[in-house]
């Protein structure tokens, strides 16, 4: 049975009495009047035992839950209290004030699971207030009905409210709130005031368990010190701005008296924060079985230090998904939707094995503070029409061993910024337009794959960037900034394209020796775009553009270091030196080089390739007793040792299908590379240059003679590299020297070479000749010898002339100039060695007795 705060129907028993339950821990008294003390007493009238016994009969069928569940007006108001016979309850509001606010106290407030019913069809009330002033909690496990006009419904309980199958039927907005209900008097127009009630939290808690909370609301805020969802919440409103609002923390919150049910487009509750500290607190916790659902959703902590946990489900169906708190908002394994966008701001967000989808609009997420652990998550996936996370220190992304995490714009952009690092590790960032990324201290990618579908790709840091088995392709422009920045391979090559753009990468070298180290790695451009710049105000020049304050690395190892100009120009600038180290650096148009240090396109060799190790001697056996006059066994032996030059099929190439231009204030050393203009000029200036070619391989033959010789021999050697080649001209500016060793220089049209020094040197070639046995040794044996040839050190204009100025003869070793037109040397020549084919091989007499001492030469 339930004890009421109004006086019942008579029932047929001609005494009054009360009835209170007997396990319900109240002192039991006679009431003498309605509102006397918090139990009122229902008069019976004198009728038969068994009409007596059918009324006792249904007084007591209520279960014992239900008699616990109670609402118990305090007196304080002219509120009335009905139970009805099917368990229900009917409260007669209070009148109301002249704001049309109804407020009601009572000692207790709990909503049965058969309901209550607010009777508003006398007082016509805006707002109905219920107020606990008791010291229970209150518990709402059924239906809350407003009968008559629609009005707002409060529910203040400082105690706690516990939410277990409620539900609110013809309510405007319905706010429960763990506060302490005050009201405060507001001027609206000059002469004009309204009374607008306030709720002041200072406490407890509203838990909302496996039943849920459900109602068509046009608003339903939880106000609480903390909360807790373990169960749906669900507003059934098809009004746009029908939501759910958790606010958490010690507050005030401002209810505005003239706002009608059914206007959401006026805010209703205005929630000011305390100022309180509750630092590391969790004050909103929605557990995994916990799912918000309504047109908008928002959750907020005012508490300094505290935050929100979220693992269960969100959807905000027509509008935004909100969270802010000063403290820390942890996503673990969350389910968040909303078309009209999500936002998060806390000090740190976590995003771990969280699910968050906005497809009409964007996902902004902010970590403000500096020094906590900024932006974080594992295995987690965004998709909205625009991403834009910020963190005031760093933002780290990842996966797990089997996980995914992927970032995705459906319509526009992706912007992410940290004023700290910017940290990835196999993470997906597809934008639909623009993928910007900044970080002030370091950006570093690891197994990263970001991409455009439309837009362009922007990387800019202060510090430091690494991008290690990264994939980035971009459909216009790729643009990169950083302190210094290196590229290397992972599980995978790392590639960063603008398919249809350019590719501008700037370093500063403030904090750093300011170099781009590429290791294996592919860097390409589309096309030139005259007036793009990057953040660095480094201008397009090419369709790769490279600014880069120290030096440029462009090193080969498992995969080839590529830097690709595919529908244009490549443009290289360095503040000290380019060393292409088996790299290619290539271009359909022209190849621009330009160092403040020395150019290299080079192969690292071993020891030899320039010059060989040779091995020669001549060993004699004893002479023997029974040898006579026979000559002693004697061994020669003569070997050319190169070393083995690794993979030959990745030399070092600078080629242009049009023409290339070097300028170093060093040297350009092109050793053991390629350094092409297909269908241009070939313009060379620096300090000294030397184009060199490697040789590769060993040769070796021996001989032993004792009555007739036999020989033994193998091997080959091969020359690579240390080529200028050009469809048109060369022209060569050395201030110094320029060197041809083992290289060679060729022009379809005309070769000019100013400089000090001029010398080509040759490479003398071994060739391995091999002869059958024959005649010349009465057949007694093959034989085999060595020829040694000069080769390379050449100079070729295949149809036009050579012209050479120096301060001094150009000095030939071994070399030659070739041209279809004239060869002019201003100073003439000084001839080392004309070239020459030489052999270890020795004159021998024919025949089987030719080592005999009496016909021996």
């Amino acid at each position: 049975m339930a004890v009421f705060g109004a006086r019942a129907p008579r029932l047929g028993l001609s005494s009054r009495a009360c009835f209170v339950p007997l396990n319900s821990g109240w002192n039991r008294k006679r009431v003498r009047s309605q509102g006397e003390t918090a139990f009122s007493c229902i008069r019976l009238k004198k009728t038969s035992s068994r009409a007596s016994a059918f009324t006792l009969a249904v007084l007591f069928s209520f279960s014992p839950a239900s008699l616990v569940a109670q609402i118990v007006s305090d007196g304080s108001t002219n509120t009335n209290v009905v139970v009805n016979a099917d368990g229900s309850v009917t409260v007669g509001i209070a009148p109301t004030t002249s704001d049309g606010v109804s407020l009601n106290r009572y000692r207790d407030f709990s909503v049965p699971k058969p309901g209550v019913q607010l009777d508003n069809r006398t007082e016509a009330a805006r707002t109905i207030v219920n107020e606990v002033t008791g010291t229970s909690r209150t518990d709402i496990e059924g239906p809350v009905e407003v009968l008559g006009q629609r009005a707002h419904v409060i529910v203040a309980n400082p105690n706690g409210i516990v939410i277990d199958g409620g539900r609110f039927v013809n309510t405007g907005r319905v706010a429960l709130t763990t506060g302490q209900i005050s009201t405060t008097q507001r001027q609206i127009a000059p002469g004009i005031f309204q009374d607008n009630l306030v709720s002041t939290v200072n406490g407890g808690t509203i838990t909302v368990k496996g039943g849920g909370l459900s109602g068509q609301m046009d608003a339903i805020d939880l106000i609480a010190h903390s909360i807790r969802v373990d169960g749906p919440i669900t507003n059934e409103s098809t009004n746009a701005g029908a939501s759910i609002r958790l606010a958490a923390g010690s507050s005030s919150t401002e209810f505005d008296s003239a706002v009608l049910p059914g206007n959401t487009g006026l805010s209703w509750g205005n929630i000011t924060g305390a100022g309180a500290t509750s630092e590391g607190a969790v004050l909103v916790e929605i557990t995994r079985p916990g799912v918000l659902r309504a047109n908008r959703v928002g959750i907020e902590v005012s508490d300094q230090g505290a935050g929100v946990r979220f693992a269960g489900e969100g959807y905000a169906t027509a509008r935004s998904f909100t969270l802010s708190a000063d403290g820390r908002i942890d996503l673990s394994g969350a389910k968040i939707e909303a078309p009209a966008g999500i936002s998060a701001s806390a000090r740190s967000i976590t995003l771990d094995n969280s699910t968050l989808t906005a497809s009409e609009g964007p996902i902004s997420m902010a970590a403000t503070e500096a020094t906590g652990d900024g932006l974080t998550g594992l295995d987690f996936a965004l998709s909205g029409q625009t991403l834009f996370l910020s963190s005031e220190g760093n933002l780290s992304f990842g996966i797990t061993e089997d996980g995914t995490t992927s970032l995705t714009s459906t319509t526009g952009d992706i912007v992410l910024q940290a004023k700290g690092t910017f940290a990835d590790a196999g993470s997906s960032f597809a934008a639909h337009r623009n993928l910007l990324v900044s970080a002030d201290q370091r950006l570093s990618l690891s197994e990263s794959t970001l991409g455009t579908t439309e837009g362009s790709i922007q990387l800019d840091t202060k510090g430091a960037f690494t991008a290690t088995g990264t994939v980035a392709n971009a459909f216009g422009h790729l643009l990169v900034t950083a302190d210094e920045a290196t590229l290397a391979k992972g599980t995978r090559r790392s590639e960063f394209k603008a398919e249809n753009g350019s590719f501008i990468l700037t370093t500063f070298g403030v904090n750093s020796a300011g170099h781009l180290t590429n290791t294996g790695s592919l860097i390409q451009g589309g096309v030139q775009v005259d007036g793009l710049k990057d953040s660095a105000e480094t201008e397009s020049t090419g369709a790769v553009t490279l600014n880069v304050k120290g030096s440029l690395i462009n090193t080969t190892a498992e995969d080839l270091a590529v830097i690709f100009g595919a529908g244009g120009d490549v443009s290289i600038r360095t503040g000290v030196n380019i060393e292409n180290n088996r790299g290619r650096i290539l271009a359909n148009g022209d190849v621009k080089l330009i160092a403040e240090g020395d150019v290299l396109n080079i192969v690292d060799a071993p020891n030899g390739a320039v010059d060989p190790e040779v091995v020669q001697y001549t060993r004699k056996g004893k002479r023997q007793w029974w040898t006579l006059w026979i000559k002693r066994k004697r061994e020669s032996y003569v070997s050319y040792d190169y070393g083995t030059l690794e993979n030959t099929d990745q030399l070092a190439a600078i080629t242009a299908t049009d023409g290339v231009s070097i300028e170093a204030s060093g040297s350009l050393i092109n050793q053991g590379g390629d350094i092409n203009a297909n269908d241009g000029d070939l313009e060379i200036k620096a300090l000294r240059v030397e184009t060199i070619g490697l040789g590769s391989g060993k040769v070796y033959v021996r001989r032993t003679c004792v009555l007739t010789c036999s020989y033994d021999g193998e091997g080959s050697v091969a020359y690579f590299g240390g080529r200028l080649n050009a469809s048109e001209n060369v022209r060569i500016e050395a201030t110094e020297k320029f060197y041809n060793r083992a290289g060679s220089v060729l022009a379809i049209g005309n070769v000019e070479i100013i400089s000090g020094d001029v010398e080509l040197e040759a490479a003398l070639v071994p060739t391995l000749v091999t002869r059958p046995a024959g005649l010349y040794n009465f057949w007694a044996s093959k034989a085999a010898w060595v020829f040694l040839r000069d080769q390379f050190g050449s100079i070729v204009a295949d149809t036009g002339n050579i012209t050479v100025t120096s301060d001094r003869p150009a000095k030939i070793t071994g070399g030659t100039l070739t041209a279809g037109g004239s060869v002019e040397l201003e100073n003439g020549q000084e001839i080392v060695r004309a070239p020459d084919a030489y052999s270890d091989a020795p004159n021998h007499t024919i025949g089987f007795f030719a080592d005999l001492p009496l016909i021996r030469q």
